[in-house]
């Protein structure tokens, strides 16, 4: 199995990074870029000065061509003409320096554009260097760990025989996560690590000294256990008796030590009778038309006129 190189070996070679290289070749290259612009303001302010010196002298010059003798006329001509020529070199040199400027200020972002991509580089690089140095610190606190576990399983097995608060206390807040799947989450409420703890791990070491902690303690453990079984002595009276269904004159009666006397007689219930006798049905059914039960000579004669007079009404429909 290939081991992750150790921290030492992983920065030995760091320094031949080709993303490094390339990103302090062009730093270097904005910084000296920045530094000749920074000068260019100041080349121009001074030249500016000397033009505007200049530009003083030849005024002054041309004034005294006025009132001056002919025979001094030739010599103040030369430092006018010498003064002018200094003038258009002046005037060169500043517009030699903001072109300079110009040409600086746009290739500048160029420059800024190369770096921020070596920089995403250099990230890169510095990702993939982190993480190899972090699985050789996994294997050196994994490796390291081994021997605090044990110590930690001496404490889980004295807290399960003899629970105490500090022993408890101390199993809460011990924790040594695994940093290569270390995680912590705050979901604002509360905040905890997923990663699994380290030192909570049970092998063939923890489980030899739990066994230590264990046979140490059996004697204590074993008068424990006799006196968690340990229960007052609770009086024959007080004691909890066979359940007895009520009504049951079956088994013995509790404080009597006898069967009960025989049950008494059942409580008499009364029966009433009902109301309904229900329908009559022996007597002649009789219309009640006439709300009285007898079908009068009033009431016959009337159905005949009725009848008499609907044949006539038929008769005319059919003339």
């Amino acid at each position: 199995m290939k081991h992750p190189p150790k921290a030492t070996e992983v920065k030995s070679r760091f320094s031949d990074l080709e993303a490094l290289q390339e990103i302090e070749g062009l730093l270097s290259q904005r910084k000296a870029l920045e530094q000749h612009a920074d000068s260019i303001p100041a080349q121009i302010d001074a030249a500016k000065r000397q033009l505007e010196a200049i530009g003083g002298q030849i005024l002054d010059a041309e004034m005294e061509l006025l009132t001056a003798p002919e025979k001094s006329i030739p010599k103040i001509t030369k430092q006018r003409d010498d003064l002018e020529t200094q003038q258009v070199e002046c005037e060169l040199r500043i517009r030699r320096l903001q072109t300079q400027l110009a040409a600086i200020e746009a290739r500048a972002p160029e420059i800024d554009e190369k770096i921020t991509v070596a920089i995403g580089f250099v990230k890169l690089e510095a990702t993939i260097a982190s993480e190899e140095i972090q699985a050789a610190l996994a294997e050196d606190i994994r490796r390291d760990v081994a021997a605090l576990r044990r110590t930690y399983a001496k404490v889980r097995t004295l807290q399960a025989l003899v629970p105490m608060p500090r022993t408890s206390d101390f199993l809460l807040d011990a924790y040594v996560p695994d940093i290569e799947s270390c995680m912590r989450v705050d979901n604002g409420a509360t905040h905890y690590n997923t990663a699994p703890n380290l030192l909570a791990e049970k092998n063939s070491d923890t489980e030899r000294a739990a066994v230590e902690i264990a046979e140490a303690l059996k004697p204590i453990t074993d008068a424990l256990h006799v006196c968690r079984a340990h229960r007052p002595y609770v009086p024959i009276a007080k004691r909890p008796q066979p359940y007895q269904f009520r009504g049951s004159n079956q088994g013995p009666a509790r404080g009597l030590g006898s069967p009960i006397g025989e049950p008494a007689p059942p409580i008499p219930v009364n029966h009433p009778e009902p109301t309904f006798k229900g329908y009559k049905t022996a007597e002649a059914y009789q219309i009640k038309g006439d709300q009285s039960g007898i079908r009068t000579q009033q009431a016959a004669a009337a159905e005949m006129d009725m009848g008499r007079a609907i044949m006539q009404a038929a008769e005319s429909r059919e003339h």
